[in-house]
């Protein structure tokens, strides 16, 4: 369906826009949410914002749990730990050496460089802090998060760690600089994308990194499944980027992309997007990809997830952003 009268958030576009209506799969609730997509830019927006959208962050979200994994979990979580070891320090093992080699998709997206350890490092929308925790226990010692939908204020006290504070609250709250500022697949929940680059542009030093994880529309995962599509995630996913929407929208606020990596994990487009479209929820795909057949099933889409990938055309990539104003050739 498309409607001349529904303005595009990023580019302000009008013309030719396309909606989906879109059902919330993660926990069943199956409330329908209507998307557009721009027909200029190829953003994929939210129209109507749910007041209570707490309801969709409820305990058990994945971002807010601790680290509570067991058996194959816990074991595959240790692997990952080791290849980040092994991506910063060169050591690890051989398992880690090779699952940084054959698997970069899963390491921290920080990159490797002079003092990397020492630098101050700002996660946003880190929910309890996992990506945190396990950034220290590489060796990080300079770390940071903020949160909107945590309880309350948190402080995270680590063996041979300085404590990491979370602050409840959003990037506004923020009074200091960072060397590191960190949207790992939180950019996309947030509702004033164009105030939050502005934001970020404000507390990073002159020098600093922003890394923004996100999924994109630029995929082939969209372009196939489209409101099955699993990266949606209705009504959390606010905003979906194109590659040419995200970039017009860093230019306006003075960031350059200086690199764009595709890095789609199976997890979050391929696989669940079909088991999705098989009107499947999260923990009825759960219970199936951790039998035998779901594990062939997803040793398929390992393949073609990688595949996709290396052709730009995976469903999640990583931003490297910096403070300058210039057009990026993607």
């Amino acid at each position: 369906m498309t409607s001349p009268e529904y303005k595009c958030m990023i580019c302000s576009n009008t013309k030719g826009n396309v909606f989906y209506d879109v059902k919330e799969m993660m926990f069943g609730f199956d409330d329908c949410f209507k998307y557009m997509e721009c027909a200029e830019c190829g953003c994929l927006q939210l129209i109507d914002i749910p007041e209570n959208m707490s309801k969709y962050y409820p305990d058990n979200y994945y971002s807010f749990e601790q680290n509570k994994a067991s058996g194959i979990k816990k074991f595959l979580f240790g692997l990952i730990d080791k290849a980040n070891i092994h991506k910063y320090k060169k050591s690890g093992g051989i398992m880690g050496l090779l699952l940084c080699t054959l698997f970069p998709e899963i390491l921290s997206p920080i990159e490797p460089c002079d003092n990397v350890f020492d630098k101050k490092i700002l996660d946003v929308g880190c929910g309890n802090g996992i990506l945190l925790k396990k950034l220290a226990s590489t060796g990080f010692t300079n770390l940071f998060g903020v949160d909107l939908f945590i309880e309350k204020d948190i402080v995270l006290n680590l063996p041979n760690q300085k404590e990491i504070k979370i602050l409840k609250g959003t990037l506004f709250d923020i009074q200091e600089t960072f060397d590191i500022i960190m949207l790992n697949h939180s950019f996309e929940h947030m509702q004033e994308q164009e105030e939050i680059l502005l934001r970020i542009s404000d507390v990073l030093n002159e020098t600093g990194t922003c890394i923004i994880k996100i999924p994109t529309t630029s995929s082939y995962a969209w372009k196939t499944y489209r409101e099955n599509w699993f990266g949606l995630d209705a009504p959390r996913h606010l905003y979906l980027h194109s590659i040419n929407s995200i970039n017009r929208l860093c230019q306006k606020c003075g960031l350059k992309i200086e690199k764009v990596v595709y890095d789609s994990l199976i997890d979050i487009g391929l696989v669940r997007s079909g088991l999705y479209k098989k009107g499947w929820n999260v923990s009825q795909q759960d219970r199936f990809l951790y039998s035998p057949i779901g594990i062939v099933y997803i040793l398929k889409h390992v393949v073609m997830a990688k595949w996709l990938n290396t052709r730009n055309q995976g469903d999640s990539i990583t931003l490297y952003l910096r403070k300058d104003i210039g057009i990026c050739e993607l």
